[in-house]
This record gives C-alpha cells, structure tokens and sequence, in this order.
C-alpha cells in the first residue's frame, strides 16, 4: 500500500510529495503538484534515504527513529512535514455514516429475526428477515472495506444505499402515508445528500490509486 508524504519548503511556496511503497523501489515524486520522475531505484546513506531526481537534485528522505517524523532536504535544504499521510481520512465520514447503517440494521435484523420466530411461516417475516440480513452485512463490509481504503466499495455502498431508499419509498407507497417510513425516508435522502459530497473526492482517490499501481507495473515490466 503506497505512503504519501507531503512536504512545504520554508517559504511555504514550494511542496513536494513523496509517495512510496514499503520497500522504496518505486518511488513517485511531485513538485508543486507535477510528477517529475518515476524513481525505480533508491540507495540509503547516513543521512537518509536519497533519490536522484532530474531537474531537482538531489532528494534525502529519513524517518527519525525516535520520534518516526520524517525529514526530507534537497540539495542540503529541509523541508518541513504537512501530513504523513495525505489520503487518510478522505472517506471518514462516509465510513462513519455507513458503520452508523451497519448498526441501525443490525438492530433491524435482530427485530425482524424475532418476529420471523414468532410468524414462521409468515411470508412477509422471511422477506423482512433476508431484507435485513442483506443489508446488515452490506453495510459491515462497505465500512471495514472504506478503512482499508478499498475506495471502491464506497460506490458499491452508496449504490446499496439507493436501492435500500428505494424499498423504503416503495413500502411508503405501498402502506399510505405512514409517519415511521416517512421519516426514514426523508432521513436518507438527507444522508444520501451527504454522501453524494464525497462522490468526487472517492472517484479521484480510486483514480490516483489505479494509476499508481499501472505505474508500478510499468517499471516493474522495464525492470
């Protein structure tokens, strides 16, 4: 899984990013937002870990192993540390949102599973029962799967969010004109409202790491 670093030079005009996978070969380096090189190699010396990076210099990364706060210089000037991490927490609220579902259906599960003991053989109680279970595992997974940034089954989350929205306008119409569903109704298109504001940022983040990994392969392919 590649690691992102940011870094701002003194004057705060200047960044550069290094991102990284947990063995250095493949580096990617950015400087004010432009990839400058592709580094398939990288050699440690005392003072770090250094790329020789066209048109910039010489770059020296370390990772104090104290205080685990990296330090990086180009050509002998150091540059401070924004974030260790520039994508952790893109998608929190959307894994927070989804838990949030994962927890309101699970309590669903377990009311329709005791109305499926008391009605077995209840049509209604086994499609409630199912319904529940569907979506109850639906939401644990698209949670667990948004923390180890697997960005697409934000997507897949959201898409299992509509359909959800879906059956409840559709048990709306079906009953009338009844408080509890309307309710949860109006409560979605509230959430999915809020989703939806995250629906660039996981498309870019999908995107980034797609282009990483074909990056990657070029190099390795070369190598």
């Amino acid at each position: 899984m590649p690691v992102t670093i940011i870094f701002h030079a003194p004057d705060g005009l200047k960044s550069i990013v290094v991102e990284r996978n947990r063995l250095w070969e493949n580096a990617r380096i950015s400087y004010n937002g432009e990839v400058i090189k592709t580094c398939n190699y990288a050699y440690e010396t005392r003072e770090g870990i250094e790329f020789d990076v066209e048109g910039l210099g010489i770059v020296t990364l370390k990772v104090h192993s104290a205080t685990l706060k990296p330090t990086l210089k180009v050509n002998g000037v150091e540059y401070s540390v924004e974030n260790q991490s520039r994508n952790k927490g893109k998608l929190l609220v959307p894994a927070i949102i989804f838990g949030v579902l994962a927890i309101i259906n699970t309590i669903f599960f377990f009311i329709a599973l005791s109305r499926y003991l008391q009605f077995p053989d209840w049509p209604f109680a086994i499609f409630t029962l199912f319904v529940s279970a569907f979506f109850m595992l639906s939401y644990i997974a698209t949670t667990i799967l948004i923390g180890l940034r697997i960005y697409f089954f934000y997507f897949a989350g959201t898409a299992i969010f509509i359909f959800s929205t879906i059956y409840i306008a559709l048990m709306l119409y079906l009953n009338g004109i009844n408080w509890i569903f309307l309710t949860l109704f109006i409560g979605r298109v509230l959430v999915l409202a809020l989703l939806s504001r995250y629906f660039k940022r996981a498309l870019g983040l999908l995107r980034n790491r797609r282009n990483y990994s074909n990056e990657n392969q070029i190099i390795d392919e070369r190598l």
